[in-house]
Protein backbone atom coordinates (compact mmCIF):
# COMPACT_ATOMS: atom_id res chain seq x y z
CA UNK A 1 0.00 0.00 0.00
CA UNK A 2 1.30 3.46 -0.83
CA UNK A 3 2.02 6.01 1.90
CA UNK A 4 -1.11 7.94 0.98
CA UNK A 5 -3.16 4.75 1.28
CA UNK A 6 -1.72 4.08 4.72
CA UNK A 7 -2.72 7.58 5.77
CA UNK A 8 -6.30 7.14 4.61
CA UNK A 9 -6.61 3.72 6.28
CA UNK A 10 -5.16 4.96 9.55
CA UNK A 11 -7.20 8.15 9.71
CA UNK A 12 -10.33 6.15 8.96
CA UNK A 13 -9.46 3.77 11.75
CA UNK A 14 -8.83 6.56 14.22
CA UNK A 15 -12.09 8.18 13.17
CA UNK A 16 -13.99 5.03 14.07
CA UNK A 17 -15.07 4.42 10.46
CA UNK A 18 -13.36 1.06 10.07
CA UNK A 19 -12.45 -1.70 12.47
CA UNK A 20 -8.95 -0.87 13.63
CA UNK A 21 -8.49 -4.25 15.24
CA UNK A 22 -7.30 -5.95 12.08
CA UNK A 23 -4.50 -3.42 11.64
CA UNK A 24 -2.47 -3.98 14.78
CA UNK A 25 -2.85 -7.49 16.16
CA UNK A 26 -0.83 -10.67 16.01
CA UNK A 27 -1.83 -14.08 17.27
CA UNK A 28 -0.32 -17.53 17.59
CA UNK A 29 -2.02 -20.88 17.04
CA UNK A 30 -0.89 -23.97 18.93
CA UNK A 31 -1.44 -27.69 18.91
CA UNK A 32 -5.13 -28.70 18.78
CA UNK A 33 -6.72 -29.95 21.98
CA UNK A 34 -9.20 -32.81 22.24
CA UNK A 35 -12.02 -32.51 19.74
CA UNK A 36 -14.68 -33.29 22.36
CA UNK A 37 -13.94 -30.26 24.57
CA UNK A 38 -16.66 -27.58 24.60
CA UNK A 39 -14.66 -24.99 26.57
CA UNK A 40 -12.30 -22.61 24.76
CA UNK A 41 -9.51 -20.89 26.71
CA UNK A 42 -7.63 -18.01 25.13
CA UNK A 43 -4.59 -16.38 26.75
CA UNK A 44 -2.49 -13.38 25.81
CA UNK A 45 -1.29 -9.91 26.67
CA UNK A 46 -2.52 -6.38 25.90
CA UNK A 47 0.17 -3.77 25.35
CA UNK A 48 0.11 -0.01 24.83
CA UNK A 49 2.93 0.68 22.38
CA UNK A 50 2.44 4.46 22.71
CA UNK A 51 3.54 4.53 26.36
CA UNK A 52 5.49 1.25 26.19
CA UNK A 53 3.75 -0.51 29.01
CA UNK A 54 1.02 -3.13 29.51
CA UNK A 55 -2.56 -1.92 29.16
CA UNK A 56 -3.66 -2.84 32.66
CA UNK A 57 -7.40 -3.01 33.24
CA UNK A 58 -8.19 -3.47 29.55
CA UNK A 59 -11.45 -5.31 28.87
CA UNK A 60 -10.94 -8.25 26.48
CA UNK A 61 -14.18 -9.42 24.90
CA UNK A 62 -14.72 -12.65 22.97
CA UNK A 63 -17.03 -12.82 19.97
CA UNK A 64 -19.43 -13.97 18.56
CA UNK A 65 -20.65 -15.24 21.96
CA UNK A 66 -19.84 -12.76 24.72
CA UNK A 67 -17.19 -13.77 27.24
CA UNK A 68 -15.06 -11.24 29.09
CA UNK A 69 -11.66 -11.04 30.79
CA UNK A 70 -9.82 -8.11 32.38
CA UNK A 71 -6.09 -7.68 31.83
CA UNK A 72 -4.00 -7.66 35.03
CA UNK A 73 -1.28 -5.16 35.93
CA UNK A 74 1.08 -6.89 33.49
CA UNK A 75 -1.49 -6.80 30.70
CA UNK A 76 -2.02 -10.57 30.82
CA UNK A 77 -5.44 -12.14 30.40
CA UNK A 78 -7.06 -15.58 30.35
CA UNK A 79 -10.47 -15.75 28.73
CA UNK A 80 -12.71 -18.81 29.09
CA UNK A 81 -15.70 -19.26 26.79
CA UNK A 82 -18.29 -22.03 26.51
CA UNK A 83 -17.99 -21.83 22.72
CA UNK A 84 -15.21 -21.40 20.20
CA UNK A 85 -13.86 -17.83 20.24
CA UNK A 86 -13.58 -16.40 16.74
CA UNK A 87 -12.52 -12.82 17.53
CA UNK A 88 -11.08 -10.75 20.37
CA UNK A 89 -11.77 -7.04 20.86
CA UNK A 90 -10.14 -4.82 23.48
CA UNK A 91 -11.80 -1.81 25.12
CA UNK A 92 -10.09 0.77 27.33
CA UNK A 93 -10.63 4.45 28.15
CA UNK A 94 -7.30 5.40 26.53
CA UNK A 95 -8.45 3.88 23.22
CA UNK A 96 -11.64 5.96 23.33
CA UNK A 97 -9.56 9.15 23.53
CA UNK A 98 -7.91 8.18 20.25
CA UNK A 99 -11.27 7.38 18.64
CA UNK A 100 -10.49 3.68 18.37
CA UNK A 101 -13.45 1.31 18.70
CA UNK A 102 -11.04 -1.29 20.01
CA UNK A 103 -7.94 -3.20 18.91
CA UNK A 104 -8.40 -6.86 18.24
CA UNK A 105 -7.52 -10.07 16.44
CA UNK A 106 -9.27 -12.87 14.55
CA UNK A 107 -8.64 -16.53 15.21
CA UNK A 108 -6.21 -18.08 12.71
CA UNK A 109 -7.89 -20.38 10.23
CA UNK A 110 -7.98 -23.96 11.42
CA UNK A 111 -6.63 -23.22 14.90
CA UNK A 112 -8.40 -25.13 17.68
CA UNK A 113 -6.10 -23.78 20.40
CA UNK A 114 -5.39 -20.06 20.68
CA UNK A 115 -2.63 -19.03 23.04
CA UNK A 116 -0.19 -16.13 23.57
CA UNK A 117 -2.25 -13.62 21.62
CA UNK A 118 -0.54 -10.24 21.48
CA UNK A 119 -2.91 -7.27 21.20
CA UNK A 120 -1.12 -3.94 20.85
CA UNK A 121 -1.75 -0.37 19.86
CA UNK A 122 0.49 1.01 17.12
CA UNK A 123 3.63 2.78 18.29
CA UNK A 124 4.07 6.52 17.79
CA UNK A 125 6.70 5.83 15.12
CA UNK A 126 4.24 3.62 13.22
CA UNK A 127 1.53 6.25 13.45
CA UNK A 128 3.88 9.00 12.33
CA UNK A 129 5.07 7.03 9.29
CA UNK A 130 1.51 6.18 8.27
CA UNK A 131 -0.22 9.50 8.95
CA UNK A 132 2.54 12.02 8.25
CA UNK A 133 5.13 10.40 5.95
CA UNK A 134 6.74 13.79 5.24
CA UNK A 135 7.28 14.63 8.93
CA UNK A 136 10.76 14.89 10.43
CA UNK A 137 12.44 11.54 11.16
CA UNK A 138 11.28 9.90 14.35
CA UNK A 139 13.29 10.93 17.40
CA UNK A 140 12.66 8.82 20.50
CA UNK A 141 13.39 11.56 23.04
CA UNK A 142 11.67 14.39 21.15
CA UNK A 143 8.53 12.44 20.32
CA UNK A 144 7.94 11.56 23.96
CA UNK A 145 6.50 15.08 24.26
CA UNK A 146 4.80 15.27 20.84
CA UNK A 147 1.35 14.19 19.73
CA UNK A 148 -0.75 13.54 16.63
CA UNK A 149 -4.18 15.10 16.19
CA UNK A 150 -6.73 13.38 13.96
CA UNK A 151 -10.35 14.19 13.29
CA UNK A 152 -13.08 15.03 10.82
CA UNK A 153 -14.99 18.08 9.58
CA UNK A 154 -18.74 17.96 9.08
CA UNK A 155 -21.37 20.48 8.04
CA UNK A 156 -23.64 21.39 10.94
CA UNK A 157 -27.29 20.35 10.44
CA UNK A 158 -29.36 23.32 9.31
CA UNK A 159 -32.86 21.98 10.05
CA UNK A 160 -34.71 19.28 11.92
CA UNK A 161 -34.99 17.35 8.64
CA UNK A 162 -31.18 17.19 8.20
CA UNK A 163 -29.94 15.89 11.54
CA UNK A 164 -27.02 13.91 10.11
CA UNK A 165 -23.88 16.02 9.59
CA UNK A 166 -22.32 15.85 6.09
CA UNK A 167 -18.57 15.23 5.81
CA UNK A 168 -16.69 18.13 4.21
CA UNK A 169 -13.65 17.68 1.95
CA UNK A 170 -11.06 20.35 1.14
CA UNK A 171 -11.39 22.20 4.45
CA UNK A 172 -8.32 23.98 5.85
CA UNK A 173 -7.56 22.91 9.43
CA UNK A 174 -5.15 24.99 11.50
CA UNK A 175 -3.52 24.00 14.81
CA UNK A 176 -1.64 26.67 16.78
CA UNK A 177 -0.01 27.05 20.20
CA UNK A 178 2.32 29.34 22.12
CA UNK A 179 5.97 28.66 22.89
CA UNK A 180 7.13 28.68 26.55
CA UNK A 181 8.32 32.29 26.10
CA UNK A 182 4.84 33.35 24.94
CA UNK A 183 5.76 33.59 21.28
CA UNK A 184 3.10 32.16 18.94
CA UNK A 185 4.51 29.28 16.94
CA UNK A 186 3.83 29.15 13.22
CA UNK A 187 0.53 27.23 12.96
CA UNK A 188 0.42 23.76 11.48
CA UNK A 189 -1.99 23.53 8.57
CA UNK A 190 -3.54 20.66 6.69
CA UNK A 191 -6.53 20.03 4.44
CA UNK A 192 -9.23 17.41 4.84
CA UNK A 193 -9.23 14.56 2.34
CA UNK A 194 -12.15 13.33 0.22
CA UNK A 195 -13.64 11.64 3.28
CA UNK A 196 -13.52 14.78 5.42
CA UNK A 197 -10.75 13.46 7.69
CA UNK A 198 -7.50 15.19 8.66
CA UNK A 199 -4.32 14.68 10.68
CA UNK A 200 -1.61 16.97 12.07
CA UNK A 201 1.65 15.58 13.47
CA UNK A 202 4.27 16.85 15.92
CA UNK A 203 2.11 19.05 18.14
CA UNK A 204 3.10 19.46 21.82
CA UNK A 205 1.31 17.51 24.53
CA UNK A 206 2.05 19.88 27.41
CA UNK A 207 0.72 23.12 25.87
CA UNK A 208 -2.81 24.39 25.23
CA UNK A 209 -3.69 24.06 21.54
CA UNK A 210 -6.16 25.96 19.39
CA UNK A 211 -7.87 24.27 16.44
CA UNK A 212 -10.02 25.90 13.77
CA UNK A 213 -11.40 24.81 10.40
CA UNK A 214 -12.42 27.02 7.48
CA UNK A 215 -13.32 26.74 3.80
CA UNK A 216 -14.79 29.11 1.25
CA UNK A 217 -18.33 28.36 2.41
CA UNK A 218 -18.01 27.02 5.97
CA UNK A 219 -16.14 27.65 9.21
CA UNK A 220 -15.91 26.54 12.82
CA UNK A 221 -15.04 28.55 15.88
CA UNK A 222 -11.59 28.52 17.48
CA UNK A 223 -11.53 25.51 19.78
CA UNK A 224 -9.11 25.40 22.73
CA UNK A 225 -7.70 22.05 23.80
CA UNK A 226 -6.10 21.70 27.23
CA UNK A 227 -2.73 19.95 27.51
CA UNK A 228 -3.04 16.18 27.42
CA UNK A 229 -0.63 13.29 27.93
CA UNK A 230 -2.08 11.13 25.14
CA UNK A 231 0.08 10.64 22.06
CA UNK A 232 -2.96 10.58 19.76
CA UNK A 233 -6.07 12.75 20.17
CA UNK A 234 -9.24 12.95 18.13
CA UNK A 235 -10.97 16.27 17.39
CA UNK A 236 -14.18 16.28 15.32
CA UNK A 237 -15.45 19.68 14.17
CA UNK A 238 -18.84 20.91 12.97
CA UNK A 239 -18.79 23.82 10.49
CA UNK A 240 -21.53 26.36 9.84
CA UNK A 241 -22.10 28.47 6.74
CA UNK A 242 -19.89 31.57 6.66
CA UNK A 243 -21.88 34.74 7.32
CA UNK A 244 -25.03 32.91 8.44
CA UNK A 245 -27.06 35.41 10.50
CA UNK A 246 -29.76 33.06 11.77
CA UNK A 247 -27.52 30.66 13.65
CA UNK A 248 -28.74 28.51 16.51
CA UNK A 249 -29.85 28.85 20.09
CA UNK A 250 -27.87 27.88 23.18
CA UNK A 251 -29.55 27.64 26.53
CA UNK A 252 -28.50 26.09 29.77
CA UNK A 253 -27.98 26.33 33.49
CA UNK A 254 -24.96 27.30 35.55
CA UNK A 255 -24.45 25.81 38.99
CA UNK A 256 -21.59 25.65 41.48
CA UNK A 257 -19.96 22.39 42.55
CA UNK A 258 -22.68 21.81 45.17
CA UNK A 259 -25.46 22.07 42.59
CA UNK A 260 -26.74 25.54 43.54
CA UNK A 261 -27.49 28.01 40.71
CA UNK A 262 -25.00 30.82 40.15
CA UNK A 263 -27.04 34.01 39.86
CA UNK A 264 -25.39 36.66 37.67
CA UNK A 265 -22.86 34.37 36.00
CA UNK A 266 -21.75 35.70 32.63
CA UNK A 267 -21.77 33.45 29.57
CA UNK A 268 -20.17 34.21 26.21
CA UNK A 269 -19.34 32.46 22.95
CA UNK A 270 -15.68 33.03 22.19
CA UNK A 271 -15.00 35.14 19.12
CA UNK A 272 -18.65 36.05 18.48
CA UNK A 273 -19.55 39.71 19.05
CA UNK A 274 -22.75 40.14 21.03
CA UNK A 275 -23.12 36.47 21.94
CA UNK A 276 -23.27 37.12 25.69
CA UNK A 277 -25.83 36.54 28.42
CA UNK A 278 -26.24 36.79 32.20
CA UNK A 279 -27.69 33.89 34.17
CA UNK A 280 -30.87 34.59 36.15
CA UNK A 281 -31.58 33.68 39.77
CA UNK A 282 -32.11 30.05 38.71
CA UNK A 283 -28.74 30.00 36.94
CA UNK A 284 -30.46 29.76 33.55
CA UNK A 285 -29.36 31.58 30.39
CA UNK A 286 -30.22 31.75 26.68
CA UNK A 287 -28.14 32.86 23.70
CA UNK A 288 -29.75 33.38 20.28
CA UNK A 289 -28.28 33.72 16.77
CA UNK A 290 -25.10 31.84 17.69
CA UNK A 291 -23.15 30.92 14.54
CA UNK A 292 -23.48 27.23 13.71
CA UNK A 293 -20.57 24.86 14.21
CA UNK A 294 -18.21 23.84 16.98
CA UNK A 295 -17.69 26.75 19.39
CA UNK A 296 -16.17 27.55 22.77
CA UNK A 297 -18.55 28.72 25.49
CA UNK A 298 -16.99 30.49 28.49
CA UNK A 299 -18.63 31.16 31.84
CA UNK A 300 -17.42 33.18 34.82
CA UNK A 301 -18.71 34.65 38.06
CA UNK A 302 -17.28 36.41 41.09
CA UNK A 303 -16.11 33.88 43.65
CA UNK A 304 -15.90 31.06 41.13
CA UNK A 305 -13.21 29.66 38.87
CA UNK A 306 -13.96 30.41 35.18
CA UNK A 307 -14.58 27.49 32.85
CA UNK A 308 -14.82 26.96 29.10
CA UNK A 309 -16.27 24.03 27.22
CA UNK A 310 -16.70 22.94 23.62
CA UNK A 311 -20.25 22.88 22.21
CA UNK A 312 -21.71 21.96 18.83
CA UNK A 313 -24.26 24.55 17.70
CA UNK A 314 -26.92 23.44 15.20
CA UNK A 315 -30.01 25.10 13.74
CA UNK A 316 -32.30 22.96 15.88
CA UNK A 317 -32.41 24.03 19.52
CA UNK A 318 -30.18 21.62 21.39
CA UNK A 319 -30.58 20.17 24.86
CA UNK A 320 -29.71 22.60 27.69
CA UNK A 321 -26.04 22.98 28.58
CA UNK A 322 -24.96 22.11 32.09
CA UNK A 323 -22.04 24.25 33.27
CA UNK A 324 -20.41 23.88 36.68
CA UNK A 325 -18.37 26.77 38.10
CA UNK A 326 -16.17 25.58 40.99
CA UNK A 327 -16.26 27.88 44.00
CA UNK A 328 -13.08 29.57 45.18
CA UNK A 329 -12.20 31.32 48.41
CA UNK A 330 -9.59 34.03 48.79
CA UNK A 331 -6.77 33.78 51.31
CA UNK A 332 -4.62 36.75 52.15
CA UNK A 333 -0.86 36.62 52.12
CA UNK A 334 1.74 39.32 52.70
CA UNK A 335 4.14 39.84 49.80
CA UNK A 336 6.68 42.67 49.73
CA UNK A 337 4.87 44.39 52.60
CA UNK A 338 1.45 44.30 50.92
CA UNK A 339 -1.54 42.03 51.36
CA UNK A 340 -2.53 40.12 48.24
CA UNK A 341 -5.51 37.82 47.72
CA UNK A 342 -4.85 34.27 46.58
CA UNK A 343 -7.80 32.41 45.01
CA UNK A 344 -8.11 28.86 46.29
CA UNK A 345 -10.49 26.34 44.76
CA UNK A 346 -12.91 24.73 47.22
CA UNK A 347 -12.96 20.93 46.82
CA UNK A 348 -14.32 19.65 50.13
CA UNK A 349 -17.99 19.82 49.26
CA UNK A 350 -18.16 17.54 46.20
CA UNK A 351 -21.20 15.28 46.44
CA UNK A 352 -20.81 11.49 46.63
CA UNK A 353 -21.71 9.47 43.53
CA UNK A 354 -24.99 8.34 45.14
CA UNK A 355 -25.95 11.84 46.28
CA UNK A 356 -25.22 13.25 42.82
CA UNK A 357 -27.21 10.43 41.18
CA UNK A 358 -30.18 10.93 43.49
CA UNK A 359 -30.12 14.69 42.84
CA UNK A 360 -30.30 14.06 39.10
CA UNK A 361 -33.07 11.48 39.58
CA UNK A 362 -35.18 13.94 41.57
CA UNK A 363 -34.69 16.74 39.04
CA UNK A 364 -37.27 17.43 36.35
CA UNK A 365 -36.35 15.19 33.40
CA UNK A 366 -37.43 15.79 29.82
CA UNK A 367 -37.81 12.29 28.29
CA UNK A 368 -36.96 13.74 24.89
CA UNK A 369 -33.48 14.44 26.23
CA UNK A 370 -32.76 12.27 29.27
CA UNK A 371 -33.65 9.28 31.43
CA UNK A 372 -32.60 8.62 35.04
CA UNK A 373 -33.86 5.38 36.59
CA UNK A 374 -33.26 3.99 40.08
CA UNK A 375 -33.00 0.33 41.04
CA UNK A 376 -36.78 -0.14 41.36
CA UNK A 377 -37.43 1.29 37.88
CA UNK A 378 -34.66 -0.82 36.35
CA UNK A 379 -36.07 -4.01 37.93
CA UNK A 380 -39.60 -3.09 36.86
CA UNK A 381 -38.50 -2.65 33.23
CA UNK A 382 -36.98 -6.14 33.27
CA UNK A 383 -34.33 -5.41 30.63
CA UNK A 384 -32.25 -2.56 29.24
CA UNK A 385 -34.05 -2.69 25.90
CA UNK A 386 -37.42 -2.27 27.67
CA UNK A 387 -36.09 0.55 29.86
CA UNK A 388 -35.02 2.65 26.86
CA UNK A 389 -37.92 1.64 24.61
CA UNK A 390 -39.65 4.53 22.84
CA UNK A 391 -36.96 7.15 23.46
CA UNK A 392 -36.22 9.02 20.18
CA UNK A 393 -32.52 9.59 20.80
CA UNK A 394 -31.31 6.05 21.45
CA UNK A 395 -31.96 2.55 20.15
CA UNK A 396 -31.24 -0.33 22.55
CA UNK A 397 -31.91 -3.71 20.97
CA UNK A 398 -31.18 -7.35 21.83
CA UNK A 399 -28.23 -8.83 19.96
CA UNK A 400 -29.45 -11.29 17.34
CA UNK A 401 -27.19 -14.26 16.74
CA UNK A 402 -26.88 -16.32 13.60
CA UNK A 403 -30.11 -18.24 13.04
CA UNK A 404 -32.28 -15.45 14.42
CA UNK A 405 -31.93 -16.33 18.12
CA UNK A 406 -31.45 -13.69 20.82
CA UNK A 407 -28.18 -13.71 22.80
CA UNK A 408 -29.22 -14.69 26.34
CA UNK A 409 -32.15 -16.51 27.90
CA UNK A 410 -34.35 -14.40 30.17
CA UNK A 411 -34.82 -10.81 28.86
CA UNK A 412 -32.78 -9.51 31.81
CA UNK A 413 -29.82 -11.54 30.50
CA UNK A 414 -30.09 -10.37 26.89
CA UNK A 415 -26.94 -8.91 25.39
CA UNK A 416 -27.84 -5.58 23.81
CA UNK A 417 -26.48 -3.11 21.28
CA UNK A 418 -26.79 0.66 21.66
CA UNK A 419 -26.80 3.30 18.93
CA UNK A 420 -27.61 6.98 19.16
CA UNK A 421 -29.38 9.33 16.76
CA UNK A 422 -27.93 9.01 13.27
CA UNK A 423 -26.57 5.56 14.22
CA UNK A 424 -23.67 7.08 16.17
CA UNK A 425 -21.70 5.10 18.78
CA UNK A 426 -23.06 5.69 22.28
CA UNK A 427 -20.63 6.89 24.97
CA UNK A 428 -20.87 4.34 27.79
CA UNK A 429 -19.80 4.78 31.42
CA UNK A 430 -19.81 2.12 34.15
CA UNK A 431 -19.63 3.37 37.73
CA UNK A 432 -18.50 6.78 36.53
CA UNK A 433 -15.61 5.59 34.32
CA UNK A 434 -15.56 5.42 30.49
CA UNK A 435 -16.37 1.87 29.42
CA UNK A 436 -18.07 -0.10 26.63
CA UNK A 437 -21.29 -1.91 25.81
CA UNK A 438 -19.44 -5.22 26.17
CA UNK A 439 -18.68 -4.34 29.79
CA UNK A 440 -22.37 -3.55 30.35
CA UNK A 441 -23.41 -6.87 28.79
CA UNK A 442 -20.99 -8.67 31.11
CA UNK A 443 -22.67 -7.23 34.24
CA UNK A 444 -25.43 -9.34 35.81
CA UNK A 445 -28.73 -7.45 35.52
CA UNK A 446 -29.34 -7.93 39.25
CA UNK A 447 -26.27 -5.80 40.05
CA UNK A 448 -27.59 -2.72 38.25
CA UNK A 449 -28.48 -0.06 40.80
CA UNK A 450 -29.15 2.86 38.46
CA UNK A 451 -29.23 3.79 34.77
CA UNK A 452 -28.86 7.24 33.21
CA UNK A 453 -29.21 8.16 29.56
CA UNK A 454 -28.68 11.52 27.86
CA UNK A 455 -29.40 12.45 24.26
CA UNK A 456 -26.05 14.20 23.76
CA UNK A 457 -23.20 15.95 25.60
CA UNK A 458 -25.23 19.10 26.09
CA UNK A 459 -27.90 17.19 28.03
CA UNK A 460 -25.44 15.23 30.16
CA UNK A 461 -23.74 16.24 33.43
CA UNK A 462 -20.61 18.26 32.61
CA UNK A 463 -18.27 15.81 34.34
CA UNK A 464 -19.31 13.01 31.98
CA UNK A 465 -19.78 15.11 28.83
CA UNK A 466 -16.23 16.42 29.24
CA UNK A 467 -14.86 12.87 29.49
CA UNK A 468 -16.08 11.88 26.02
CA UNK A 469 -14.33 12.33 22.71
CA UNK A 470 -15.22 11.92 19.08
CA UNK A 471 -18.65 12.41 17.57
CA UNK A 472 -21.36 13.90 19.76
CA UNK A 473 -23.79 11.11 20.63
CA UNK A 474 -25.97 9.79 23.43
CA UNK A 475 -24.37 9.00 26.80
CA UNK A 476 -25.40 6.02 28.96
CA UNK A 477 -24.28 5.81 32.60
CA UNK A 478 -24.60 2.42 34.29
CA UNK A 479 -24.28 2.26 38.08
CA UNK A 480 -23.80 -0.71 40.39
CA UNK A 481 -24.21 -0.55 44.17
CA UNK A 482 -20.45 -0.43 44.58
CA UNK A 483 -20.13 2.44 42.11
CA UNK A 484 -22.79 4.53 43.81
CA UNK A 485 -21.13 3.90 47.15
CA UNK A 486 -17.88 5.33 45.80
CA UNK A 487 -16.10 2.01 46.14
Amino acid sequence: MRAGGHRVALVLALSGLVNAGALWASAGAQTPHSAGSRVDTVTGVVFDSLVREPLAGALVVARPHVAVAVADERGRFELISDSLVQQLVVHHASLDVMGLDGIGARRPDGATRWRDVRLATPSYATLQRAVCPSAAPFDDELNASRAILVGSTRRAPTSAASTTPVLLAGVDVQVAWAAPDGRVVTPRRTRTDSLGTWAVCDVPRTTELTVTAISVEYESGVVRLASDAHAVRRVDLLLGATGDRLGGVLRGRIVDDTGFPVDGARVAVDGVTGAQAVADRWGEFRLAAVPLGTRMVSAQAVGHAPVAQVVDVTATESAPLSITLPRVTRLEQVRDGQRVAIPVRVTDSVASPRAAFEARRRAAIDPDRALVAGAAEVRSAGSLSALFAGLPWIAVRPVIRAGGTIAGGDPSDWAVSMRGAGNCRVHVFVDGAPSSIDRVNALPFTLLEGIEGYANRAAAPAAFAGATSGRDCALVLVWTRRGLSGG
